[in-house]
């Protein structure tokens, strides 16, 4: 069993017997008597360190989860504005496929998107009457949701804030 020795600060391993008898135990280097319930002491400033490291890496995609359907959103709106129609499928789809992938794993919090989808898609097809035009109404859709959302949850916590 591992016992560490203050004096020498290193570990030393010694017999079960020695350590749970009822005689002391010593150092084999410096002769000091060590308490049999003695451990190497931790380095908790290398440990904060790892633990921040894993939560800030959690943070990081957590943020890139909250912020995913206005990029991908937005990438469509580019892609609709320059005339690249295949960035604009691309975007379109990646972010109706999400959406749907979250339905089917019951993860879905926007669930009236399945009201406002269709709804922006028939609307942009109406208004510049092309297939472009459905795919931009839903992104316009997916990005007018996530900058509401974004928007009053920053008024809640500013109202939280203030409220302390």
């Amino acid at each position: 069993m591992l016992r560490y020795c203050p004096r020498c600060r290193k570990d030393f391993d010694f017999e079960p017997k020695a350590v749970s008898g009822a005689g002391d135990i010593y150092c084999p280097e410096c002769g000091n008597v060590i308490n049999k319930n003695s451990r190497h002491p931790v380095d908790h400033a290398a440990t904060d360190r790892m633990e921040n490291g894993i939560g800030n890496v959690f943070a990081w995609f957590f943020k890139i989860a909250y912020i995913y359907y206005m990029v991908v959103a937005l990438v469509g709106v580019l892609g609709y504005v320059f005339k690249i129609d295949m960035m604009l499928y691309i975007a379109t789809g990646i972010a109706v496929g999400s959406f749907l992938i979250q339905f089917f794993m019951g993860t879905l919090v926007f669930k009236s998107g399945f009201l406002w989808l269709p709804a922006g898609a028939a609307a942009g097809y109406f208004i510049f009457k092309s297939i472009q035009g459905a795919c931009l109404g839903v992104d316009i859709v997916f990005l007018v949701r996530h900058l509401l959302r974004d928007i009053l949850f920053r008024i809640i916590n500013k109202l939280v804030k203030l409220s302390r």
